[in-house]
């Protein structure tokens, strides 16, 4: 509303949960004002994923995205900015009345009851003093001490769901999609890589189409349906830009 042209996240809550928002914040009318906490705490709207919720359906978000980045956020998140990915980015002075993107995603209606989250952005969850995995020379962003991954799963065992929780994509091709009731994967520091770039071995990622059908296995066994989002890394205008016609050629492909 503020600005000519908008950007992912305003863009996202326009597509994703029908009304205008504000440059660079996310799930939230016009009303809100971008960084200001308070001003977003009457402004928040419902989306796709609420309304199918609503009605018994399944949910499912897939990206390559960080799953925290600004265009999935829109389904799930409400903040006053994008950027609010863990609580480090949130002002001091926020942190109590505005939660960030990460703990909305795994505490918070709708993000706690969505059924597949697959992407990457690992960093987001974890605490500062926890090595990431694949980059050990990489550490969590998370200024709270919190492991929201750890969290998730012990709150879903509380709930005697069957959930499972992958990191690559040998632990991925293990998950039996007739058991699992909640599949949560987080299968890159940041970004996922694209899939030119990916490393296809059992410590690697899957693709973008291999989740989106681990993802449909699952959502398929609710016979209310589901509403699953599908969303591939948007650089790869960029990359037409740069001429990376083998990038451009294998995303349209897939």
């Amino acid at each position: 509303m503020d600005a000519q042209v908008g950007e992912s996240s305003a863009c996202a809550t326009a597509l994703l949960c029908g009304v205008k928002a504000n440059y660079e914040t996310v799930g939230l009318d016009s009303s809100a004002r971008f960084e200001d906490c308070y001003s977003s705490l009457e402004a928040r709207v419902p989306s796709l994923i609420n309304w199918a919720q609503d009605q018994g359906k399944s949910t499912g978000l897939v990206t390559t995205t960080r799953v925290t980045h600004a265009t999935p956020a829109a389904l799930y998140a409400h903040a006053a900015s994008r950027y609010w990915e863990d609580d480090g980015k949130v002002p001091p002075a926020a942190r109590t009345s505005c939660k960030d993107i990460a703990r909305q995603l795994l505490e918070d209606e709708p993000g706690c009851n969505i059924t597949v989250i697959l992407g990457g952005g690992r960093r987001h969850f974890v605490p500062k003093v926890t090595l990431d995995p694949e980059e050990p020379d990489k550490e969590g962003r998370r200024l709270d001490g919190r492991n929201l991954i750890e969290e998730w799963s012990r709150n879903n065992r509380k709930r005697n769901i069957v959930a499972k929780y992958v990191a690559n994509k040998e632990q991925f091709e293990k998950v039996d999609t007739r058991r699992v009731s909640r599949l949560l994967g987080l299968f890159a520091y940041s970004h996922m890589d694209f899939d030119v770039d990916r490393n296809t071995n059992d410590t690697g990622d899957p693709s973008l189409a291999e989740m989106a059908i681990k993802a449909l296995r699952i959502l398929a066994n609710n016979p209310e349906g589901y509403f699953l989002f599908v969303e591939g890394k948007s650089e790869v205008t960029t990359s037409e830009r740069k001429s990376h016609l083998q990038l451009c050629s294998r995303r349209r492909k897939e």
